[in-house]
């Protein structure tokens, strides 16, 4: 596994790149929050999901809630995206994949 810090004007946090995390990211989450929030959620598409579904849900001891978004194709699209990923952040309080 590689990480990689990204550092920008409004963020700073590491990506990691590697075989296998898709199957070990629940434990992985655990570590950064030190327990599991209540509901994990993750905002994707049916061809991302399509790939990654199955590996993702089964790193999980109860299984995530899994909101479908259309794919987007221009700024206006990108900026739903975002902010459905801001609010979600915001209101639960708990780890998201967007």
């Amino acid at each position: 596994m590689q990480t990689i810090r990204v550092e920008t004007p409004s963020a700073k946090y590491n990506v990691m790149a590697g075989s296998g995390l898709v199957e070990s990211l629940g434990p992985r989450i655990e570590r950064v929050v030190g327990k599991l929030p209540r509901r994990v959620f993750v905002l994707t598409s049916a061809p991302i999901w399509g790939l990654w579904g199955q590996a993702f849900l089964s790193s999980f001891a109860e299984a995530p809630i899994v909101m479908f978004l259309p794919l987007v194709r221009n700024t206006k699209g990108s900026k739903v995206w975002n902010t459905c990923c801001g609010r979600w952040r915001r209101r639960a309080g708990i780890a998201a994949a967007c």
